[in-house]
């Protein structure tokens, strides 16, 4: 009896610990702000700042504000957290995506700047870089993915963001290199995997892209996008009973929410002189994608 009487004590206190949890307004609003639920996130986290005038709350508070569009209440939560916190790197890196969107690119690139020997997350610096590639600094950024790289531990994910990212700033010498690097560590790594076969195809080398989706395919977790990827190769070789498979075989597996695997289908079955087979895959394909710019222009081109 004793025993029960003690358990029943402390599942009492559990239970009365959880309850103080659950209302506590600044854990509720960091929940709702992590789930992207960003108007309650604001609702709980302006609630908690009625007692508790903390400069992470008001980072978070500008987060939610900045999220949900409203730029202005944002930015005068990130003011009142640099007051209480000037020198906390997570406080300046929202300041500096809110400088950003506000078109202070000034204020912006001086925040970044001071940022990228001070932040020491992973995801932190990430979103650094991307700052920074907004902002037209593309050695900064570099360096910034490349720190996340390190903070990371060397995680597949940070390689394939930092290639992603130096594609985009067409510095392919330097994805190169982090692939190489990212798939040495990791050589069963998919995303690794498919970044380095987009950057053969962004580097026009298009026999090599092709044997890479080839050797991707059985792996991915969505074929049908490796498919279409492999129909937009064989149509630029000029090999178009080849693009024809894949091409069928991405609507297959994507044309349910997909209108560009549709229109893949459509131009390869013009290409190939089979118009009336094209025509009745545009009407089925805008029944479902009504809106398409790249299908209804291939209505004049069909004469549909």
């Amino acid at each position: 009896m004793v025993a029960r009487q003690r358990w029943l004590s402390a599942a009492a206190l559990l239970a009365a610990l959880a309850s103080g949890c659950a209302h506590d307004p600044a854990a509720l609003g960091r929940e709702a702000l992590a789930r992207g639920d960003d108007r309650e996130a604001v609702r709980q986290l302006e609630h908690a700042l009625r007692t508790d005038d903390d400069a992470a709350l008001w980072r978070d508070l500008a987060r939610a504000h900045q999220r949900g569009g409203d730029l202005e209440a944002a930015h005068a939560a990130i003011v009142e957290a640099a007051e209480r916190a000037p020198e906390d790197p997570s406080v300046v890196l929202v300041r500096a995506q809110l400088r950003l969107a506000r078109d202070d690119r000034d204020g912006a690139t001086r925040d970044a700047l001071w940022l990228l020997d001070r932040l020491r997350d992973a995801g932190d610096l990430e979103r650094l870089a991307i700052v920074l590639v907004r902002l037209g600094r593309a050695d900064a950024a570099i360096t910034a993915g490349r720190r996340a790289v390190e903070q990371s531990g060397g995680a597949a994910d940070a390689y394939v963001n930092l290639a992603v990212l130096a594609v985009e700033l067409r510095r392919l010498d330097v994805a190169a290199g982090v692939l190489r690097e990212g798939r040495t560590r990791h050589p069963a790594h998919v995303a690794l995997a498919e970044s380095e076969a987009a950057l053969l195809l962004a580097r026009g080398d298009l026999p090599s892209a092709r044997a890479a989706y080839l050797a991707l395919l059985p792996r991915h977790g969505r074929p049908g996008l490796v498919h279409l990827a492999l129909a937009l190769i064989d149509h630029e070789l000029g090999e178009l009973d080849a693009a024809l498979v894949h091409a069928r075989a991405a609507v297959q597996a994507e044309g349910e929410g997909r209108a560009d695997v549709h229109y893949t289908l459509c131009v390869v079955l013009h290409d190939l002189g089979r118009d009336d087979e094209a025509r009745a895959q545009l009407r089925r394909a805008r029944r479902r994608f009504s809106a398409h710019d790249g299908l209804l222009a291939l209505e004049s081109t069909l004469g549909t």
